[in-house]
């Protein structure tokens, strides 16, 4: 699960950006025969299940195929107190109260999505029901996000196949 074994087939000037608790590092696809990367970690940056990023393509579209075993049993995501940029680790889309990171907010905690020109913010709301405002966020597979935390946290999600 490293840029280089999951992310080869993006074009030469692509980049990826990782969130480092404070700010984005960036690593760029270099114009070298061997497609490398350069900038933070060069090929060896941690892409795993849970693990967010945004990636920047210089024109046009790519597809990025996934494959390989779903993770099963507890997964859990640590989180620190502050922004943490993470990702769903199951292949499970929905609320996130149904996919279980409601539970491992507080109150005034906030969950920050990328709508393609800006982030939209979504807050636990201070109230006996646990409701959000302006509305539950929908948490898709394989989407990155923030989590703005008062207090450190892990979001556990328990997955079984049957």
């Amino acid at each position: 699960n490293t840029l280089a074994s999951t992310l080869q087939d993006l074009p030469v000037d692509s980049s990826v950006q990782f969130w480092d608790g404070s700010a984005f590092q960036a690593v760029s696809r270099v114009p070298d025969f061997l497609g490398s990367w350069s900038g933070l970690a060069g090929g060896a940056t941690d892409v795993s299940p849970g693990k967010a990023f945004f990636v920047s393509i210089p024109s046009g579209t790519v597809t990025n195929t996934w494959v390989g075993e779903v993770l099963t049993g507890d997964l859990t995501n640590s989180m620190t107190a502050g922004f943490n940029f993470v990702g769903n680790q199951a292949p499970i889309a929905g609320g996130a109260d149904a996919i279980g990171l409601g539970a491992a907010m507080a109150v005034d905690d906030s969950v920050q999505k990328w709508d393609g020109s800006g982030f939209v913010s979504y807050s636990k709301v201070p109230d006996f029901l646990g409701t959000w405002s302006p509305s539950e966020p929908i948490i898709n597979v394989a989407e990155g996000f923030f989590v703005s935390l008062a207090s450190a946290s892990d979001w556990t999600q328990t997955v079984t196949v049957d």
